[in-house]
């Protein structure tokens, strides 16, 4: 999400698993800050187990608590730009 909208965001502490992890049925949803209570609430209340993992930033930067600190600029080239200077051999 950070990549499509160039914002940042803030990250609570998490280890390796939870910042990387892709197992099945784990969603990211964002929503205003004065809503999030609410959305954490109901879900409890459907039986969804949701917690808060951190807040987006105006900032385009991924900044994980207790971690690193990364531009968005940097994220965009790791994850766009390996596969041209692949195919360029600079790799």
């Amino acid at each position: 999400m950070a990549l499509a909208s160039s914002f940042g965001a803030k990250l609570d502490d998490m280890n390796h698993e939870q910042l990387f992890g892709e197992d099945q049925a784990r969603y990211v949803v964002t929503c205003p800050a004065k809503e999030a209570a609410k959305i954490i609430t109901q879900a409890h209340v459907e039986g969804v187990d949701v917690i808060r993992v951190g807040t987006v930033t105006a900032t385009p930067t991924l900044i994980v608590r207790g971690g690193t600190s990364l531009p968005i600029a940097d994220l965009r080239m790791a994850h766009e730009g390996w596969f041209p200077a692949y195919m360029k051999g600079e790799l």
